[in-house]
């Protein structure tokens, strides 16, 4: 990551299970309710968020490798963005 990109991050995680998942969707959440998001959307982001991830970490990674992803919320000028890195093998939309 570059560092511009290091100063505007506002969350951070590296997460392995379902659970790890949802604790970082909770931050998301209220960190996008705290930046002016509307409960409603903030919801919604969170969720989106959690099924990306659940998605990936179930359906990525091989029944012998260690499922992780390292989860990035970012403010940029007018939005919010969620970076989700992983190793997996790329599976369909």
């Amino acid at each position: 990551m570059s560092q511009e990109t290091n100063l505007d991050q506002l969350f951070h995680a590296r997460v392995r299970s379902v659970d790890a998942i949802i604790a970082a969707g909770m931050a998301i959440e209220r960190l996008a309710l705290g930046h002016g998001l509307s409960p409603l959307e903030s919801i919604r982001f969170r969720f989106a968020v959690e099924e990306l991830c659940s998605e990936r970490l179930s359906h990525a990674f091989g029944p012998h490798e260690q499922p992780e992803a390292q989860i990035a919320l970012e403010l940029r000028p007018g939005e919010f963005v969620v970076v989700i890195e992983d190793a997996g093998s790329p599976i369909e939309a």
